[in-house]
């Protein structure tokens, strides 16, 4: 029983251990500090960055440059509880690791704050981005393992080619000996006809 409950509990701290964090922090926006959604992960920058494009872009929403970071300007998104909001992404980091940040500035200029409505559904959004972030990999990670593939059935297939052409070149190679061997016992046997004559 003991070791159920500290199994159970391990899991918990497991669980907890790996759980994302979206914290709320004052980050640099156009040379001044606002207040910020930001989130550690253990992905590359790339990954991160192309699978936040590509959720925005899935949800019909379209960005542009602003600098470092990229601009949804206006934007009603219920997936993140905002209406008529600039949203700001940005993500830093590299092929290790990376940090999503996101800006929400309101019409009045105000940028969503901690305790503010919104709060808690950014937070839950962002969290929410690791499943594309993680399928996103594993579809690098098969499209990765697929040339390897193609790559391990080419070589079998020449090495099936190569063993092909050694079973014919053996095949030809044992007649060739048998029909040396008839040659090699009929020039013997004229041979002996010929000692034969001499007696």
């Amino acid at each position: 029983m003991k070791k159920l409950l500290l199994f159970g509990v391990s899991v918990a701290f497991a669980v907890l251990a790996n759980a994302q964090v979206v914290n709320m922090s004052n980050e640099a926006f156009n040379k001044e500090l606002k207040p910020a959604f930001v989130m550690p992960l253990d992905y590359s920058k790339k990954l991160v960055d192309e699978a936040v494009t590509n959720r925005f872009k899935a949800d019909k929403l379209k960005g542009k440059s602003a600098g470092a970071m990229t601009l949804y300007a206006k934007t009603t998104y219920s997936s993140m509880c905002v209406s008529n909001c600039d949203i700001y992404t940005k993500v830093d980091g590299n092929g290790k690791s990376a940090t999503l940040t996101i800006f929400v500035a309101r019409e009045n200029g105000n940028f969503v704050i901690s305790g503010d409505d919104e709060e808690q559904c950014i937070k839950k959004y962002m969290v929410g981005l690791i499943t594309d972030i993680k399928a996103l990999e594993l579809q690098y990670q098969i499209e990765e393992q697929t040339k390897v593939c193609e790559k391990a059935q080419k070589e079998y297939e020449k090495l099936l080619d190569k063993k092909a052409s050694l079973e014919k070149d053996l095949k030809n190679t044992e007649k060739a000996i048998q029909d040396a061997e008839k040659e090699k016992d009929a020039q013997k046997n004229i041979l002996e006809q010929m000692k034969a004559k001499q007696k």
